[in-house]
């Protein structure tokens, strides 16, 4: 669980993104849709690019 937890912030961050800039722009009658979905999911792999390109992978030490 303690390893999915950046991929569940990255969703709900995505997801609601459309949403806090339709209401910062004041767009009336914004409703969430697919692309808000599509957009979640868009995170989800960015977050997981960018672990696996830039941060360094555990290496098991030998005993």
């Amino acid at each position: 669980m303690k390893k999915s937890i950046p991929y569940i912030l990255a969703f709900l961050a995505g997801l609601f993104a459309r949403t806090a800039i339709a209401t910062l722009n004041g767009w009336e009658g914004y409703h969430m849709n697919g692309i808000d979905l599509i957009c979640g999911v868009t995170c989800i792999v960015m977050v997981w690019s960018f672990k696996g390109a830039f941060l360094p992978r555990k290496r098991k030490s030998r005993r």
